[in-house]
């Protein structure tokens, strides 16, 4: 039975059976045909590489199919297969499954640093989703720890997200920075670098950054939220002085 990877003509038989499988990944001419590969971990290694083929498609349900097969293929094979049970833990930490995202990492010996890196980040995710504050903490710290050459903005911009929702805003503010040096024009990395100067009470930094009336409106509505939490905890004098602060920025805005 074909199985296509991506569109294209079949792969040679005469091809050892791993490198049409690099192949099919590698060049989208490429069919695999899963049932004529002669070694299980050959077909797991198949699976991989179709469900994350359907992952750059956006077919998640279809992603997650491919990775059973693959366990079904052979379970021995798939458990040292460490890109495939990281790919299934994204996928479970898609669907808002955690323990499931725990459970399929339990025991993963990463071999190189991209997986190292990848490994350390779902752990801090799973354990945010499950309100385990210190070991996402640690986890995160981790991969800050890991990441120093790295220059994966997007990424970065994941991460402080993630500092910030754990309230850990000075590794929020350093993977902003890092995500804007990498890619400058990336607006997200500079909302949140924002937002991390923000959270530290670094306001004239913040209002710096913003470029347009629309960053300013976002930075007041930052700001009132602010107000309105201080005012709900009864500060009323730490609210004034925040709103002070509030009404030069739309003064200055509207200058």
């Amino acid at each position: 039975m074909l199985r296509s990877i991506l569109p294209g003509a079949c792969l040679k038989p005469s091809l050892d059976g791993r490198a049409q499988i690099n192949a099919a990944a590698n060049e989208p001419a490429h069919t695999l045909r899963l049932a004529e590969l002669p070694q299980p971990e050959w077909a797991v290694e198949a699976h991989y590489h179709l469900a994350r083929h359907h992952l750059w498609t956006n077919e998640l349900d279809k992603a997650a199919e491919e990775l059973a097969a693959a366990r079904n293929a052979s379970p021995d094979a798939y458990r040292q297969h460490i890109d495939a049970r990281l790919l299934e833990a994204r996928l479970a930490l898609h669907a808002r499954r955690p323990h499931d995202a725990l459970a399929v990492l339990q025991d993963a010996q990463p071999s190189d640093d991209e997986q190292k890196l990848e490994l350390a980040f779902l752990l801090a995710q799973a354990h945010r989703h499950l309100g385990q504050t210190e070991p996402a903490w640690q986890q995160l710290k981790r991969y800050l720890y890991l990441s120093s050459d790295d220059h994966d903005a997007l990424r970065l911009v994941e991460v402080a997200e993630l500092a910030l929702a754990l309230g850990q805003r000075s590794a929020a503010l350093h993977a902003a920075r890092r995500a804007l040096e990498a890619q400058p024009d990336l607006r997200l990395a500079r909302w949140f670098l924002v937002r991390a100067y923000h959270a530290l009470g670094r306001y004239e930094q913040a209002l710096a950054l913003h470029d347009g009336l629309g960053q300013v409106l976002g930075y007041v509505s930052l700001q009132a939220d602010a107000a309105r939490k201080l005012l709900d905890d009864g500060k009323t004098a730490v609210a004034a002085a925040q709103l002070g602060r509030l009404a030069g920025v739309a003064r200055d805005a509207h200058a």
